[in-house]
Protein backbone atom coordinates (compact mmCIF):
# COMPACT_ATOMS: atom_id res chain seq x y z
CA UNK A 1 0.00 0.00 0.00
CA UNK A 2 1.21 3.47 -0.83
CA UNK A 3 0.63 6.15 1.80
CA UNK A 4 -1.01 9.14 0.18
CA UNK A 5 0.47 12.39 1.38
CA UNK A 6 -2.84 14.27 1.24
CA UNK A 7 -4.70 12.34 3.95
CA UNK A 8 -3.64 14.42 6.95
CA UNK A 9 -6.96 14.13 8.74
CA UNK A 10 -6.99 10.34 8.72
CA UNK A 11 -3.70 10.22 10.62
CA UNK A 12 -4.60 12.61 13.42
CA UNK A 13 -3.52 11.27 16.79
CA UNK A 14 -1.87 8.19 15.35
CA UNK A 15 1.47 6.64 16.23
CA UNK A 16 3.56 5.66 13.22
CA UNK A 17 6.99 3.98 13.06
CA UNK A 18 9.16 4.98 10.10
CA UNK A 19 11.61 2.49 8.62
CA UNK A 20 14.05 3.80 6.04
CA UNK A 21 16.63 1.93 4.01
CA UNK A 22 17.65 0.81 0.56
CA UNK A 23 15.76 -2.49 1.02
CA UNK A 24 17.98 -4.02 -1.65
CA UNK A 25 16.35 -6.44 -1.16
CA UNK A 26 13.95 -6.32 1.77
CA UNK A 27 14.29 -9.49 3.85
CA UNK A 28 12.91 -11.28 6.91
CA UNK A 29 15.26 -9.38 9.21
CA UNK A 30 13.65 -6.10 8.16
CA UNK A 31 10.15 -7.49 8.56
CA UNK A 32 10.78 -8.96 12.01
CA UNK A 33 12.27 -5.70 13.29
CA UNK A 34 9.28 -3.80 11.91
CA UNK A 35 6.80 -6.16 13.57
CA UNK A 36 8.48 -6.08 16.97
CA UNK A 37 8.81 -2.28 16.93
CA UNK A 38 5.16 -2.03 15.89
CA UNK A 39 4.16 -4.12 18.87
CA UNK A 40 6.59 -2.45 21.30
CA UNK A 41 5.16 1.06 20.86
CA UNK A 42 1.58 -0.02 20.13
CA UNK A 43 1.84 1.70 16.76
CA UNK A 44 -0.96 2.18 14.29
CA UNK A 45 1.33 1.50 11.34
CA UNK A 46 4.88 1.04 10.12
CA UNK A 47 5.83 2.97 7.00
CA UNK A 48 8.63 1.51 4.90
CA UNK A 49 10.54 4.33 3.19
CA UNK A 50 12.94 3.11 0.47
CA UNK A 51 15.83 5.49 -0.25
CA UNK A 52 16.27 6.98 -3.68
CA UNK A 53 19.78 8.39 -3.24
CA UNK A 54 21.19 7.33 0.15
CA UNK A 55 23.77 9.75 1.61
CA UNK A 56 25.79 7.16 3.55
CA UNK A 57 26.30 4.38 1.02
CA UNK A 58 26.73 3.80 -2.69
CA UNK A 59 23.76 4.31 -4.96
CA UNK A 60 21.94 0.95 -5.35
CA UNK A 61 22.39 -0.46 -8.83
CA UNK A 62 18.94 -2.01 -8.52
CA UNK A 63 16.27 0.22 -10.04
CA UNK A 64 14.05 2.15 -7.67
CA UNK A 65 11.04 0.49 -9.26
CA UNK A 66 12.36 -2.98 -8.43
CA UNK A 67 13.15 -2.11 -4.82
CA UNK A 68 9.73 -0.52 -4.43
CA UNK A 69 8.01 -3.56 -5.91
CA UNK A 70 9.88 -5.93 -3.60
CA UNK A 71 8.76 -3.92 -0.56
CA UNK A 72 5.18 -4.02 -1.83
CA UNK A 73 5.36 -7.79 -2.28
CA UNK A 74 6.99 -8.37 1.11
CA UNK A 75 4.40 -6.41 3.11
CA UNK A 76 1.30 -7.28 1.10
CA UNK A 77 -0.07 -9.65 3.76
CA UNK A 78 0.41 -7.22 6.65
CA UNK A 79 -2.08 -4.33 6.69
CA UNK A 80 -0.14 -2.60 9.46
CA UNK A 81 2.84 -2.30 7.10
CA UNK A 82 2.64 0.35 4.38
CA UNK A 83 4.91 1.69 1.67
CA UNK A 84 5.74 5.39 1.67
CA UNK A 85 7.45 6.65 -1.49
CA UNK A 86 8.35 10.12 -0.24
CA UNK A 87 12.06 9.60 -0.95
CA UNK A 88 11.60 7.67 -4.19
CA UNK A 89 9.44 10.50 -5.52
CA UNK A 90 12.22 13.07 -5.09
CA UNK A 91 15.43 13.31 -7.15
CA UNK A 92 17.57 14.76 -4.38
CA UNK A 93 19.76 12.97 -1.84
CA UNK A 94 17.55 11.19 0.69
CA UNK A 95 18.47 13.16 3.80
CA UNK A 96 16.42 11.84 6.71
CA UNK A 97 16.06 15.32 8.22
CA UNK A 98 14.25 16.48 5.07
CA UNK A 99 12.03 13.40 5.00
CA UNK A 100 11.02 13.80 8.63
CA UNK A 101 10.40 17.52 8.20
CA UNK A 102 8.04 16.90 5.28
CA UNK A 103 6.18 14.13 7.08
CA UNK A 104 5.70 16.21 10.21
CA UNK A 105 4.41 19.08 8.10
CA UNK A 106 1.99 16.81 6.23
CA UNK A 107 0.84 14.96 9.35
CA UNK A 108 1.13 17.41 12.27
CA UNK A 109 -1.04 15.32 14.59
CA UNK A 110 0.89 12.08 14.06
CA UNK A 111 3.52 10.89 16.54
CA UNK A 112 6.50 9.57 14.59
CA UNK A 113 9.24 7.12 15.60
CA UNK A 114 12.24 6.28 13.43
CA UNK A 115 13.54 2.69 13.50
CA UNK A 116 17.32 2.55 13.35
CA UNK A 117 19.85 -0.24 13.78
CA UNK A 118 22.57 0.06 16.41
CA UNK A 119 25.25 0.00 13.69
CA UNK A 120 23.75 3.07 12.03
CA UNK A 121 23.01 4.85 15.29
CA UNK A 122 26.66 4.50 16.31
CA UNK A 123 27.51 6.79 13.37
CA UNK A 124 24.52 9.09 13.75
CA UNK A 125 26.65 12.20 14.27
CA UNK A 126 27.75 11.85 10.62
CA UNK A 127 24.16 12.32 9.44
CA UNK A 128 23.06 15.58 7.83
CA UNK A 129 21.90 18.06 10.51
CA UNK A 130 21.96 15.24 13.02
CA UNK A 131 21.39 17.39 16.10
CA UNK A 132 18.25 18.92 14.63
CA UNK A 133 17.10 15.53 13.42
CA UNK A 134 17.45 13.90 16.84
CA UNK A 135 14.96 16.33 18.32
CA UNK A 136 12.35 15.94 15.58
CA UNK A 137 11.12 12.37 16.24
CA UNK A 138 11.58 9.57 18.75
CA UNK A 139 14.15 6.87 18.00
CA UNK A 140 13.72 3.12 18.21
CA UNK A 141 17.24 1.70 18.40
CA UNK A 142 17.33 -2.00 17.58
CA UNK A 143 20.26 -4.40 18.10
CA UNK A 144 22.41 -5.62 15.25
CA UNK A 145 24.53 -8.76 15.54
CA UNK A 146 28.13 -7.96 16.51
CA UNK A 147 27.49 -4.25 17.13
CA UNK A 148 27.74 -2.71 20.59
CA UNK A 149 26.75 0.86 21.40
CA UNK A 150 29.79 3.06 20.72
CA UNK A 151 29.26 6.81 20.38
CA UNK A 152 31.25 9.99 19.96
CA UNK A 153 31.35 12.26 23.01
CA UNK A 154 28.68 14.60 21.62
CA UNK A 155 26.32 11.78 20.71
CA UNK A 156 26.99 9.98 23.99
CA UNK A 157 25.92 13.05 25.93
CA UNK A 158 22.62 13.18 24.06
CA UNK A 159 22.02 9.45 24.43
CA UNK A 160 22.66 9.56 28.17
CA UNK A 161 20.29 12.49 28.64
CA UNK A 162 17.44 11.26 26.44
CA UNK A 163 17.29 7.46 26.68
CA UNK A 164 14.12 6.52 28.55
CA UNK A 165 12.09 3.44 29.39
CA UNK A 166 9.28 2.86 26.93
CA UNK A 167 5.73 3.28 28.19
CA UNK A 168 3.65 2.34 25.21
CA UNK A 169 0.36 3.08 26.97
CA UNK A 170 1.34 6.71 27.50
CA UNK A 171 -0.79 9.03 25.37
CA UNK A 172 2.14 11.00 24.00
CA UNK A 173 5.86 10.35 24.26
CA UNK A 174 6.92 13.72 22.88
CA UNK A 175 9.94 13.98 20.58
CA UNK A 176 13.68 13.47 20.75
CA UNK A 177 13.63 10.45 23.05
CA UNK A 178 15.61 7.26 22.51
CA UNK A 179 14.13 3.83 23.18
CA UNK A 180 16.18 0.65 23.06
CA UNK A 181 13.94 -2.02 21.57
CA UNK A 182 14.98 -5.60 22.28
CA UNK A 183 14.13 -7.14 18.93
CA UNK A 184 15.07 -10.62 17.74
CA UNK A 185 18.48 -10.31 16.04
CA UNK A 186 18.32 -12.14 12.71
CA UNK A 187 21.73 -12.18 11.06
CA UNK A 188 20.40 -11.73 7.53
CA UNK A 189 22.23 -9.41 5.16
CA UNK A 190 21.01 -7.86 1.92
CA UNK A 191 24.61 -8.04 0.73
CA UNK A 192 24.69 -11.80 1.25
CA UNK A 193 21.33 -12.20 -0.50
CA UNK A 194 22.62 -10.27 -3.51
CA UNK A 195 25.66 -12.51 -3.51
CA UNK A 196 23.54 -15.65 -3.57
CA UNK A 197 21.39 -14.28 -6.37
CA UNK A 198 24.46 -13.34 -8.38
CA UNK A 199 25.47 -17.03 -8.26
CA UNK A 200 21.96 -18.09 -9.26
CA UNK A 201 21.42 -19.62 -5.82
CA UNK A 202 18.06 -19.64 -4.02
CA UNK A 203 17.20 -16.86 -1.55
CA UNK A 204 14.38 -18.86 0.02
CA UNK A 205 13.83 -18.44 3.78
CA UNK A 206 15.89 -15.22 3.75
CA UNK A 207 13.24 -13.24 1.88
CA UNK A 208 9.53 -13.84 1.43
CA UNK A 209 8.48 -16.28 -1.32
CA UNK A 210 7.08 -13.43 -3.41
CA UNK A 211 10.34 -11.47 -3.20
CA UNK A 212 12.37 -14.60 -4.00
CA UNK A 213 10.27 -15.18 -7.11
CA UNK A 214 10.61 -11.54 -8.13
CA UNK A 215 14.40 -11.67 -7.82
CA UNK A 216 14.52 -14.86 -9.88
CA UNK A 217 12.03 -13.79 -12.55
CA UNK A 218 13.64 -10.39 -13.09
CA UNK A 219 17.18 -11.74 -12.80
CA UNK A 220 18.10 -9.15 -10.22
CA UNK A 221 21.69 -8.98 -8.99
CA UNK A 222 22.91 -11.02 -11.96
CA UNK A 223 26.23 -9.77 -13.34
Amino acid sequence: MRVEMSTTESLSGRRVALYGGTFNPIHHGHLRVALECYEAIAADAVWFIPNATPPHRDQPITANEDRQKMVELAIASYPQFQLNTIELDQPDISYTVNTVSQLKQSYPETEFFWIIGQDSFNKFDSWHQWQNLLAMVNWLVVPRPNYAATYSDALQDYVMANTVVLKKTQNSLGCGKIFNIDTTPLAISSTEIRGLASQNKACDFLVTPAVSCYISEHKLYQS
